[in-house]
Formats: C-alpha cells, sequence, structure tokens
C-alpha cells in the first residue's frame, strides 16, 4: 500500500500566532526588539554613510561645478519653482488623503515582523489572493491586508510629490551630474508607484473577494 506524506503548512501555527500578537500590538521578545534596532541602526548608519560618500566626491571632485545645474533661459527657469510648488501642495494632500481615507498605522505595525522570509513572502501573496488560505485564517489575512493597503497608501502619497519635483528640475536646469541621479530615481520611483499600484488593486480585490456578509 503506497503511503502518503502530509503537506507542511505554508505557514506554521507559531508565525500566525506571532501575527496575532503583532496585529494586536503586543509587545515583542527583548531578543527579537534588540536584533531589530540593531538591523535599523546598521540601515540608517549605511544609508548616513552613502549620501556623506556622495557629498565628498562631489566637493572633492575638479569638476565639481559642473555637478550643479545652471538654470536654462526663458520661461523654462521657472519649472523648478513651479514643481517645488506642485510638490509640496501634492505632499500635503497626500497627508490630508491619508487622514481621511485610509490613515496612518502606527510605527511597530507592521504584522509579519519577525516572522521568517519564506513565511512573509507567501503572506503577502496570501493578500493579493495568490494562494489558498488555510481554513480559519481568512479574517487573520484580511487583516495584514488592511495593513498592507494602509502602506502601499503611504507610499502612493508622497511619490507623486518627488516625480514632480525632479521633473521640473530636470526641465528647468541644464543638464549635470546631478540631472543624471533625478532622473535615475524618477526611473526608479516610477517602476515603485507602477509596483504600488498593481499591489493595491489586487490587495483591494482581495478585501472583496474574502468580505463575509456582515463585513
Amino acid at each position: 500500500m503506497a503511503s502518503s506524506t502530509a503537506r507542511p503548512a505554508a505557514v506554521s501555527d507559531t508565525t500566525w500566532e506571532r501575527i496575532a500578537d503583532n496585529l494586536a500590538g503586543r509587545p515583542e521578545a527583548a531578543a527579537l526588539r534588540s536584533k531589530r534596532l540593531r538591523r535599523t541602526a546598521f540601515l540608517a548608519a549605511l544609508a548616513v554613510a552613502v549620501v556623506a560618500g556622495v557629498l565628498i566626491g562631489l566637493v572633492a571632485a575638479d569638476s565639481v561645478v559642473s555637478a550643479f545645474p545652471e538654470r536654462r533661459p526663458g520661461w523654462w527657469s521657472l519649472a523648478p519653482t513651479v514643481s517645488l510648488v506642485l510638490a509640496a501642495a501634492s505632499w500635503v494632500g497626500g497627508w490630508v488623503w491619508l487622514m481621511r481615507h485610509d490613515g496612518f498605522p502606527p510605527a511597530w505595525s507592521n504584522p509579519t515582523r519577525g516572522v521568517p522570509r519564506r513565511e512573509r513572502r507567501w503572506i503577502d501573496r496570501a493578500t493579493r489572493g495568490d494562494v489558498s488560505i488555510p481554513a480559519g485564517r481568512t479574517e487573520l489575512v484580511r487583516e495584514v491586508a488592511v495593513r498592507r493597503r494602509q502602506q502601499i497608501a503611504g507610499t502612493l502619497a508622497v511619490i507623486p510629490g518627488f516625480l514632480l519635483l525632479w521633473g521640473g528640475n530636470l526641465l528647468g536646469n541644464e543638464w549635470s551630474l546631478l540631472s543624471a541621479i533625478q532622473l535615475a530615481a524618477m526611473l526608479l520611483f516610477l517602476v515603485l508607484l507602477v509596483v504600488q499600484l498593481r499591489f493595491r488593486s489586487r490587495t483591494r480585490a482581495f478585501l472583496r473577494r474574502s468580505a463575509s456578509p456582515q463585513h
């Protein structure tokens, strides 16, 4: 007689309990909190070092003057100023939109904090409706999806402002090293915008499909 081996669950019961604790705002263990703080401090120090290195490189370069752009002649010279005003208005509008709709999740609101990478990726796929959810876990996944939707909304609220700011600088300034950096940043943010919009659409579709009558 052929023997069958039960397929292991994609997410363990321990992980589901961990997610429930995160959603409920229960404090994490001291060891996990210390590890997270060390990782955050390392990433922050790395970011500061990269920015400092770029600035020092620009200052030390022989062609430092050419790294900073000059304004284009005519009406084009107003583009950076106009884009700055529009970017500020976009950020303020995004802030108001967040407060009236999705709101601001608290800083500790990552529901998959402390969860192994493999299980975290599976849960994120579940919030977009890409995998079947085990019985009894739908409500928990829905809560994670709501938090993910809030996080995506926060990203979408700030990206347009940066695109406006950098776009205006590219239109109103002569080409320079700084222009190349801003163009690269714009392309990166455009990709991020498309990805986040796609994730938001799929998350919303999952929440609609999985809603029970009482919702």
